[in-house]
């Protein structure tokens, strides 16, 4: 099983490589209709991304906005709650069964 997920990371990762572009500009399974309309109807696609003249190399990260935003918090406190119960589950789960059900780990029914 280690080995079959490990392969088709390897190939998704490949495929990715070559067939995905950072714009659609530079992919060249666009043809120039899609591009202009691309260009046209989306914003912040007419930039230039190779030169980085206003497009997207000189965009500031507003950090400030992110760090003072209310749901930025409410996801870390979501996050937190959701890994915490999982690792709490994960760790104390198999003990309990096999104290109380006397449900062992080696018997495979964990």
């Amino acid at each position: 099983m280690p080995y079959s997920s490990g392969m088709a990371g390897i190939v998704l990762t490949v495929l990715w490589i070559v067939f995905i572009r950072d714009t659609p500009q530079l992919s060249k399974r666009i043809s120039e209709t899609e591009k202009n309309y691309i260009r046209k109807h989306l914003p912040g696609q007419n930039e230039s991304h190779e030169t980085g003249e206003g497009g997207l190399k000189n965009k500031k990260i507003p950090l400030k906005g992110i760090i003072t935003s209310l749901p930025v918090y409410a996801m870390i406190v979501a996050v937190f709650a959701s890994d915490w119960s999982f690792l709490f589950m994960a760790t104390f789960v198999p003990s309990y069964l096999d104290d109380v059900f006397q449900l062992s780990i080696q018997n495979g029914l964990i």
